[in-house]
């Protein structure tokens, strides 16, 4: 996988939504040889009066994500996890499309 440029931010999708319009969401940026990333809480749906939840160091962006979510896990025990840290995760990331035969005891009823 590329690195990323630095002094360029990545915003996540809003991981968790609140009733009350607040929003959990990830940002994820590389100031020098490490990935940085911060899980925010946006307050009353507004990202410029965020709130800062977790914030990990990692050496790739997939390790620095997993410890954010880590230590979010320690102060939030509600939170939804991310896919990919179960096991099968392919399946949550992929279509999956069921064929029903049909049977000709069912043609024949009709």
């Amino acid at each position: 996988m590329a690195r990323l440029p630095k002094d360029v931010l990545i915003t996540t999708q809003p991981v968790r939504v609140f009733p009350n319009a607040d929003y959990l969401y990830l940002e994820i940026s590389r100031a020098n040889v490490q990935y940085d990333c911060r899980m925010k809480m946006a307050r009353k749906g507004d990202p410029a009066r965020s709130l800062d939840v977790a914030r990990a160091l990692g050496k790739t962006m997939r390790e620095a994500e997993d410890k954010c979510y880590e230590r979010a896990l320690e102060r939030f025990p509600r939170l939804p996890r991310p896919p990919y840290i179960k096991k099968g995760s392919g399946a949550s990331r992929t279509l999956l499309t069921i064929t029903h035969p049909t049977s000709t005891a069912a043609k024949a009823s009709n």
